[in-house]
Parts: structure tokens; sequence; C-alpha cells
């Protein structure tokens, strides 16, 4: 099932064929909804991950690895009480590392929650395929990629859920895979715990790691647990990118992509000029998470999320750096 699909191509789908949609999925999106329905933790992303800016919710999963660890511990050493203080309580063996545990499980495990809760609330406003009249011409016969929770491609273009792989999860079946691509070393913050250091600030520095592995997106794990699939994707006719930014954190998916699908054609789709300028001269990237394209392979360009058949592209050929 899955190469008879693929010989009608393979389409890559990213958040900008969401918003093509008229779906407002963007992480500024997400931003006013988090303040309209949880301000607290919108409080403490601005303040701990964005440190106080709030364009950087445009970079919401690469600020995952931003997080003020050094004020958060500035601000629970407050709790530190010294054991020789007078009227000592037992919650004193507890206190700061409770209130780093509160602010780094607000910062992951009920960010992500929250994040979870606003895209299902997102994808029940998506329309069926008879109200939209900004469709895209796909092959329904192909394969699709999509990096989206979302159920887009099922409601809009009726694409049977056999066709699709959610490589990141969905808002409907759950698993939703959220985070940065900053990996740490396994005891970066253990390894400044000594036998002198209070057992308190020791358990503290454990949180800082724990927090640093929850919030990584497991990128090569994701591609390992699903060896089998992406070996099959060599059976791919040609490769169609709609609407993906092809960022540094989904940059091991592409580079895992176009080491399998050889002497194929790419269609990718851009939104800016600067985008266009680092697929078609990869040699010389705007951006570090530009993928190694295949020798040989014909890259087209098309603007917005369009296919060539729905547009004039331009065509460059590709070549490695």
């Amino acid at each position: 099932m899955l190469r008879a699909a693929l010989q009608n191509g393979l389409y890559i789908i990213g958040n900008g064929f969401d918003l093509h949609h008229n779906l407002n999925t963007s992480y500024g999106a997400f931003a006013t909804w988090l303040k309209d329905n949880h301000s607290s933790l919108y409080d403490r992303c601005l303040k701990y991950l964005m440190g106080e800016d709030p364009t950087l919710w445009n970079e919401f999963e690469n600020c995952f690895s931003l997080i003020d660890y050094d004020t958060i511990e500035d601000e629970a050493s407050d709790f530190l009480q010294s054991y020789a203080t007078e009227n000592w309580s037992d919650s004193y063996h507890h206190d700061y590392q409770y209130e780093i545990e509160q602010i780094t499980k607000d910062l992951s495990i009920n960010l992500i929650q929250a994040f979870t809760e606003w895209i299902t609330f997102v994808d029940k406003q998506i329309p069926n395929s008879f109200c939209v009249t900004s469709k895209i011409r796909l092959n329904p016969n192909a394969h699709f990629l999509t990096f989206n929770y979302t159920s887009t491609l099922a409601k809009i273009y009726n694409i049977p859920t056999e066709q699709t792989k959610h490589i990141h999860g969905s808002c409907f079946h759950g698993g939703i895979v959220l985070g940065h691509a900053y990996e740490i070393a396994p005891n970066q913050f253990t390894s400044q715990i000594d036998e002198d250091t209070d057992v308190r600030i020791a358990e503290g520095y454990s949180l800082i790691q724990d927090y640093f592995d929850r919030t990584l997106k497991p990128s090569q794990s994701i591609i390992e647990t699903n060896a089998g699939y992406f070996k099959e994707l060599q059976y791919a006719s040609k490769v169609f990118v709609l609407g993906h930014s092809m960022s540094e954190v989904d940059k091991p998916y592409f580079d895992k992509i176009s080491a399998v699908t050889r002497d194929i054609p790419w269609i990718v789709s851009y939104y800016e000029e600067e985008s266009k300028d680092y697929l078609v001269r990869p040699e010389k990237p705007v951006s570090a998470s530009t993928p190694h394209f295949p020798p040989a392979v014909g890259l087209s360009l098309c603007r917005g999320a369009e296919t060539p058949r729905a547009q004039k592209t331009l065509r460059f050929s590709a070549s490695t750096s």
C-alpha cells in the first residue's frame, strides 16, 4: 500500500499548508490563546523562555532550549533556609526543589498539554471539503508525511488515514511531539554536584536536567523507531514540500529523506525570497537547516503552497554542500 502510494509521489506537509487553508495555527495565535485561557502559564513562558520578548513566540519550539534556569534557581534560593535556622521546619528540606519543579513542570508538561488543548480546538474549526475555496491540486493517491497535528488532509482533501503519516502525532490520536533540537550532555547540570553540594541544590540541578530531557524533540529516535517506514520512502517517484520551513529542529528528517530518495525531483514551496535563495544555493545556505539534496536532482521552487500544476515554477539544479 505504501509503495504504491509513493509511486504517485511523497508530499511533505508543514504548518504553512494549514495557514494556506486559513487555519490560525501560527505560534503567535497559540500565544494569544494561551494568554486568554492560561494567563499565568503565558506569563511564565514570556518570563523564563523568552526574556520578556513576545516576538520570540514565532520561535516557540526553539524557546524550550532558552529557559532561563539561572533566574529560576536564583528566585528559588529565597526558599533555601539555613540548616541552623531557628524554628526549622521539615518543609525546608523541599521548598527550594518544589519551586523549581513547579516552574519546569509548567514550562514542559503543562505547556505541551495546553498546546494540545489549543490545536485540538483549532482542528475542530476545519471546514469540510465542500466549503473550502483555497484548495491545492494534490494527487489523492500519493503518500503524505505531515509534520502538522491537524486533520486538514482528511477533512478537506479526503485523504485516507492509511496514506498519511503524522510523524509528530496528532490532536485526534494523541502523542503530540513538541520541543527543541538542543541536545545537552547527559550530565551537564548534575556534573556540578560534588560531595560538598547542598542536597537541595543537587536535586535542583537534576530537575533542570530533567526539563531539558522532557522538552527535547527526539527526532533521531523517531527516525530510528520508524526505520522501516523511512526505508520505504526510497520508492517515492518525486517529493513535494508544501508549507514547511525546514527549520533546524526538523533537519534530521530532511537529511534522512534526501539520503534515501536518490535522483528524483523535489518540488519545494517557499514563502519568502530568502527561503528560495538558500534552497537554490545550498552550498551557501542562509539557514543551517538547509537539507543536503542529492546530486543531479531537479529542484523546482514555487511561491506559496501551490504545486507546479497550479502555477508556473522556476527550475534550478540543486547541488550538495
